[in-house]
Order: structure tokens, then C-alpha cells, then sequence
């Protein structure tokens, strides 16, 4: 049995991310690609983890690093197929363009590492599987 501190939401359906906005949650996910964005030396920037592809709607991690050092530490750790779990706040949705198509995208934001956790496969899926059990 799994008893979380926080909803637990599938990065894999929007649709319950969605559900959740402004809400503290536990979003369990698979990497399908993590990338860096804004990042420069001197200011640090973003890792930004995607659990869907482009053109489809997906949840996203947005992973603050503060330097580049750290940011390749985020990506390492964060390899595509790598299952994670991020505890945060889940923000509204927005809307990104990409080759003239429009993807939704919501998300969470890591200030800090103890946000995010690598899990094993069957734990991960244990989980979503007890959480999706307690709501019904």
C-alpha cells in the first residue's frame, strides 16, 4: 500500500495534470526527453523534461539548475525512459507552437532536488496503480 502526502497524478494524462492546476501533487512519469533551455554559465537556466511528444498535448518538469554543471548532473539523471517522481505545484497550462502546431503543456517547476526522485519501473507503476485504486 502506498500512502502519498500529495495526489498522485499520471505525467502521462494531461487531462488528471489539468485536473489538478494549482494543486500540490506527486506527478509519476516516464522521460520520453529531457533538454536544456534558457541555460547560460554565468545564470544557470532550465532542464525541461517532457513526458508526451510534440504535436501532442504533454506535462512537463521544469528543472532549475544553477549552472551548467548542474544542469548536465539534471540530465543525466533524467535520461529518456527513466521513470520519476516530482512532488510541486501544478501550473496552468500553456500553450507552446511548434512548426505551426500548438501543443498544450502543463507543468511543474524543481527549485530543489528533493523535489525529484528516479524510481524503478514496478515502483512506479505501484503508485499510480494504489492511487488510482484509493480515488475510486
Amino acid at each position: 500500500l502506498y500512502l502519498p502526502a500529495f495526489p498522485v497524478v499520471d505525467a502521462a494524462n494531461v487531462a488528471q495534470c489539468c485536473a489538478h492546476v494549482g494543486d500540490q501533487v506527486e506527478m509519476i512519469g516516464q522521460v520520453r526527453r529531457a533538454r536544456t533551455a534558457e541555460l547560460s554559465l554565468a545564470e544557470g537556466g532550465v532542464v525541461r523534461v517532457e513526458f508526451g511528444a510534440f504535436p501532442d498535448d504533454m506535462a512537463a518538469l521544469h528543472v532549475y539548475a544553477a549552472d551548467a554543471r548542474d544542469a548536465d548532473a539534471a540530465l543525466d539523471q533524467l535520461r529518456p525512459d527513466e521513470w520519476v517522481s516530482a512532488m510541486g505545484l501544478v501550473e496552468p497550462p500553456r500553450s507552446e507552437r511548434i512548426d505551426g502546431r500548438v501543443c498544450k503543456m502543463v507543468s511543474i517547476q524543481i527549485t530543489h532536488r528533493s523535489q525529484l526522485t528516479r524510481l524503478p519501473e514496478s515502483e512506479a507503476l505501484h503508485r499510480l496503480i494504489s492511487s488510482a485504486r484509493s480515488v475510486s
